[in-house]
């Protein structure tokens, strides 16, 4: 009879202990957003992992306070730059450390801390899907900095991002892109 009241003991505490419907249904709801935002993580991710594969890519970066905008051709070997449409093209190398902190720069798990869909966006005919992130300092940026990307529906590259606290825009194109004369 022991045995009997023990085990009737055992299956009251299990009953009393397992969380109701209701708790579990609340548990599920908490983990939503965190779940939603990881998601959102991921296409930022991974849209930078392709721009890192493209043949080329030309950036145009303006930022409050300067009369030019920077611009950018990046290539899989070299990076010209320049500021503005007057001064001559840099060219430097792309070899294995310019690699390594081209990607201390890039979104990726290790850098960014938070993300979240902003939603559809249109520009310049492109269907696009926006997305906020919170960049680590450690990749260069203002503490507390938001940025906002862009991403091309079709491609799944990036063409837009802006720094919302440095006021930093660029536009990324990708076709017709061609290395500056030197």
């Amino acid at each position: 009879m022991n045995d009997f009241r023990d085990q009737k003991e055992d299956l009251e505490q299990m009953t009393t202990n397992r969380p109701s419907a209701f708790h579990v249904a609340v548990l599920v709801l908490l983990a939503a957003p965190a779940a939603h935002a990881a998601s959102d993580c991921q296409a930022i991710f991974d849209a930078y992992a392709a721009q890192a594969k493209v043949p080329a890519m030309q950036k145009t970066v303006t930022t409050p306070g300067m009369t030019d905008a920077v611009q950018l051709i990046v290539t899989q070997d070299a990076m010209f730059s320049r500021v503005g449409p007057n001064d001559a093209w840099t060219k430097n190398v792309i070899d294995d450390a310019m690699r390594k902190v081209m990607a201390k720069g890039a979104p990726t798990p290790e850098t960014v801390n938070q993300c979240r869909i902003v939603g559809p966006q249109a520009a310049e005919g492109m269907a696009g899907t926006a997305y906020e992130f919170a960049p680590s300092q450690a990749s260069g940026n203002v503490p507390g900095e938001m940025i906002t990307v862009l991403i091309d529906d079709e491609t799944g590259l990036p063409v837009s991002e802006k720094a919302l606290k440095a006021g930093t825009v660029a536009t990324i194109v990708y076709d017709g892109v061609s290395v500056p004369v030197q």
